[in-house]
């Protein structure tokens, strides 16, 4: 592996995350500010697998970014993006 190191004026996600500047955090996921508004929702349950907790965070982020964001961008915490719906939880109501 090789470190590279970001022009001028670009950043990492990764960088900003561990900096811990984050609008709101749940159990499942985090959301950022990332400036020039755009707003970030970090996943980051069990290989970013969607619960209801995560549904209801995605919500939120969206309402939160309609109002105060032009765009929001989704990312996970991990090397891919989301494995798919956890199914392990069992039918609970949402909202």
């Amino acid at each position: 592996r090789k470190t590279i190191t970001p022009p001028k004026g670009v950043f990492v996600l990764k960088d900003l995350f561990c900096k811990g500047q984050f609008l709101q955090e749940t159990k499942s996921s985090r959301l950022y500010d990332l400036k020039d508004g755009v707003a970030c929702l970090e996943l980051y349950t069990k290989m970013n697998a969607f619960d209801f907790a995560l549904f209801e965070d995605l919500e939120r982020a969206i309402k939160i970014a309609q109002s105060d964001f032009k765009s929001l961008d989704i990312t996970g915490h991990q090397d891919y993006f989301i494995a798919g719906a956890n199914l392990a939880f069992k039918k609970q109501k949402m909202g």
